[in-house]
């Protein structure tokens, strides 16, 4: 499996379980320049923007930080403009991150979602 493959799986799988726990997926891959936020969705009353990242799972990758200062700052600038574009309350967003663990062969996954992550 490429890595492009192990990514598109993970964000499928995080829809999925998105849209499970009551979230209505409004876009996914929403582009801003080059700047990417994998899924955006609704719950409740807040606009949730999720960045997901895909794993093989191993020991290493159990334990290592997913998001980096750099990308971080890159999602905010991607939130920022969709915020702007949409004229949306920034009160009522939130960014989440997803992180899916997957067997070498893709077929289990274990999924850890961090609501709220700044």
């Amino acid at each position: 499996m490429t890595k492009l493959e192990l990514g598109k799986l993970g964000e499928k799988i995080a829809q999925t379980y998105l849209a499970n726990i009551g979230h209505k997926i409004i876009k996914t891959n929403y582009r801003s320049g080059r700047l990417e936020i994998d899924i955006i969705s609704k719950y409740k009353n807040l606009i949730v923007f999720t960045e997901v990242k895909t794993r093989i799972k191993t020991a290493e990758s159990i334990q290592e930080n997913p998001l980096g200062l750099p990308q971080a700052t890159n999602i905010k600038k991607a939130i920022s403009s969709y915020i702007f574009k949409n004229k949306l309350n920034l009160d009522l967003t939130r960014l989440d991150l997803i992180i899916v663990l997957v067997n070498i062969t893709g077929s289990q996954t274990d999924i850890v979602h961090y609501q709220d992550i700044f």
